[in-house]
């Protein structure tokens, strides 16, 4: 959010807050800020790309806190291509997280296997719907590279991901 600090307002006296819902609970963004020229930019770092959110400006005004503007809704983003998101940690012990997004509802898959081709693991098969998701690889493995298998309508992706303990 970027707004223009004028009216003898200090831009330290104002702060953004962000709700998933218009009429609350509201929370203070605790982002990255920047100032040039008088122009304040508030940064939701946190904000999930997979939800909408409802923000509004609040400030200090004559010793009380109030809100300064109309509420700002913000979509979620859409998901625009099938797509690997990350695997990791990587190297890493325990559990594995698989991020991955599907435009519309889909058939996919998402396989691990050892460095020799062998499968070791069948995370994901069968339609699953639109959006970002997440599953984790938690069983355990002798330590090694290992490859992670995504398939979709159209193509698949692969990525390596290096286990460092069982």
């Amino acid at each position: 959010m970027t707004w223009e600090v004028s009216g003898g307002l200090e831009s330290q006296d104002l702060w953004v807050e962000r709700s998933e819902r218009a009429p609350g609970p509201w929370a203070r963004l605790e982002g990255k800020r920047t100032r040039d020229q008088g122009v304040v930019t508030e940064f939701d770092n946190p904000a999930l790309t997979d939800r909408a959110y409802w923000y509004r400006l609040a400030g200090i005004v004559g010793g009380r806190p109030t809100v300064l503007t109309e509420l700002v809704w913000v979509g979620k983003a859409v998901v625009q291509a099938f797509r690997l998101e990350s695997v990791g940690p990587s190297p890493g012990r325990g559990r594995i997280a698989i991020r991955f997004a599907l435009p519309v509802p889909s058939d996919v898959s998402l396989e691990i296997f050892d460095i020799q081709g062998r499968s070791v693991s069948s995370l994901v098969r069968g339609i699953w719907p639109a959006g970002e998701h997440v599953v984790e690889w938690n069983e355990r493995h002798q330590s090694g590279l290992y490859l992670v298998r995504y398939r979709f309508p159209g193509g698949e992706e692969t990525r390596r991901v290096i286990r460092t303990g069982g």
